[in-house]
């Protein structure tokens, strides 16, 4: 299909200097070289960056402190949950990530407001973003692939594809560009425009805003 009016590219909304600006806030947190949590086990991050992978296994709980910035991968696993410290308040967080994200069914990502029986808390304005700097453009090896069922908050590709599987439900999805398939959902919130993203709870707050392009 050729629209009349063929739509121009336009720019992403977050400029590669507000990334760059997210890794140093997560470097000066210090660095360790992985990160594995598995089983029922409870673990937190942040800020920190991660010189290797980042693996979540099915049904543990990880709490975001601060800015992460994994130099390799982020493999999440069925039924995993990531959950904003409540310090965090009504902004933001990010994960940033090198190399490519993988979300499982089920996995459950949720701003400060926390979770309860396997299901966000009524939204306080707080998401958690997974960034992704991965160049593939590959639908066999995207930069962000989302499987069935996935309850999610913010996926951003700066580079690269994201791959949304059927029956995905999404809050938001921003990339270079995007492979839906069939059943797969993405709703748009109103006010997500407007998202601020801290550093983390404490301490001096970085803040920038988000502006999504029309």
């Amino acid at each position: 299909y050729t629209p009349e009016k063929p739509v121009g590219p336009q720019a992403l909304p977050i400029s590669p200097e507000q990334i760059s600006d997210w890794k140093n806030e997560a470097a000066a947190g210090g660095t360790i070289s992985s990160y594995s949590l598995g089983g029922n086990n409870q673990g937190s991050l942040g800020p920190v960056k991660v010189l290797g992978d980042v693996n979540i296994s099915s049904n543990a709980i990880l709490t975001i402190n601060g800015t992460v910035w994994v130099a390799g991968n982020l493999n999440l696993s069925s039924n995993a949950i990531i959950q904003l410290s409540p310090g965090y308040g009504a902004y933001s967080g990010n994960i940033v990530v090198d190399g490519r994200i993988s979300v499982s069914s089920n996995v459950l990502l949720c701003g400060s407001e926390g979770y309860q029986a396997h299901k966000c808390n009524a939204s306080v304005g707080s998401y958690l973003m997974l960034l992704s700097t991965n160049n593939s453009s590959n639908p066999s090896s995207p930069a962000i692939y989302a499987t069935s069922n996935t309850k999610t908050a913010i996926l951003y590709a700066s580079d690269g594809l994201i791959k949304i599987s059927s029956n995905a439900k999404l809050k938001e999805a921003t990339g270079y560009g995007i492979y839906m398939d069939s059943n797969a959902d993405v709703t748009y919130e109103t006010g997500l425009a407007d998202v601020l993203f801290s550093a983390g709870p404490g301490g001096a707050w970085q803040v920038t805003s988000w502006k999504e392009v029309q």
